[in-house]
């Protein structure tokens, strides 16, 4: 009954006090641990989900209170957590597997964070590293709104001041597909009166059709045009920042065009675990909360682990 709701509402259920229904399940979970055996993977993606605001002493490094999330592409379950989003954290999960697994990973989709892809070079050389879309997307957008911000402050007056508040700032990195037509009426009314919007939204635009390209080298092209849009305008030095980190890691970028994968599974089962933290009103004990999240978003649970008690 534990692993489909809240253990307080259990203990109302069966007449147990919810301290001692915890610890009963609690205690549950570490048997059955003790019989959990990570799946075979090749394809997998690895995310952090923020665990815990308090800090256990002064000088802890806020990386520690996240935890690193991996799960199976393929399963499209967790398979691993663990404390920490630092090196060593992904680190865990490779030693758990050992190093004849480790081989057959052929592709691991994960953010631009640099602890982790050090990790899958050291334990799986021949696996390949993709960047998840929606990263690199959030990344860009931080980047467009900053510029955007900028040119409101500073080359702005009048109308065009009303129209490039922070209040719109989603319009301005929303594809212009997904916009309604009075959200299209309104930047096209601000891109009148400014030239600098108009780069805005070509760079802007220019990015999303970046993943629609067929291979790496068409991708190339784009994004040197970008590069050029951005240089056009004078204004954009986040956007020039960007520009420039992005290229240097373009190798790795490029091997989305030959697996087109995303840490987007991550992304979904990260709001399902702050669902869980939500229902448990928090967590206190963080080996508990990482066996929850393994009941309920991956193996660790009757369906799957067979045990005798």
């Amino acid at each position: 009954m534990c692993e489909i709701s809240a253990v307080s509402r259990v203990g109302e259920l069966v007449g147990i006090n919810k301290m001692t229904m915890h610890r009963l399940d609690f205690a549950r979970l570490k048997r059955m641990f003790q019989h959990y055996k990570i799946p075979k993977v090749t394809r997998i993606s690895v995310d952090e989900v923020y665990a815990r605001k308090k800090k256990y002493h002064s000088k802890e490094s806020r990386d520690n209170r996240f935890f690193t999330i991996v799960c199976d592409l393929d399963t499209r379950r967790v398979i691993w957590v663990s404390e920490s989003r630092k090196k060593e954290a992904l680190d865990e999960f490779f030693k758990a597997i050992g190093e004849d697994r480790c081989k057959d990973i052929d592709v691991v989709a994960m953010d631009q964070h640099d602890s982790y892809k050090v990790s899958v070079n050291e334990h799986c050389p021949m696996a390949t590293v993709v960047w998840d879309r929606f990263h690199v997307m959030q990344n860009f957008n931080v980047a467009v709104d900053s510029d955007r911000k900028w040119l409101h402050e500073h080359m702005c007056r009048g109308e065009t001041k009303r129209l490039s508040r922070g209040k719109f700032k989603r319009l301005f990195v929303t594809k212009s597909e997904r916009r309604s037509k009075s959200d299209n009426r309104h930047i096209n009314s601000l891109m009148k009166e400014n030239q600098d919007f108009v780069y805005l939204e070509l760079i802007k635009e220019g990015m999303h059709q970046l993943y629609d390209s067929k291979d790496e080298y068409e991708a190339r092209e784009k994004f040197i045009q970008l590069g050029e849009w951005i240089k056009q305008c004078k204004y954009f030095f986040e956007l020039n920042n960007w520009w420039d980190k992005f290229d240097k890691g373009w190798n790795t970028f490029k091997n989305y065009f030959y697996y087109r994968v995303s840490s987007s599974l991550s992304e979904g089962q990260n709001n399902v675990i702050k669902t869980l933290k939500k229902r448990g009103y928090g967590y206190r004990n963080m080996a508990y909360f990482k066996l929850k999240i393994l009941q309920v978003c991956g193996f660790l649970n009757s369906k799957y682990v067979s045990m005798e008690f």
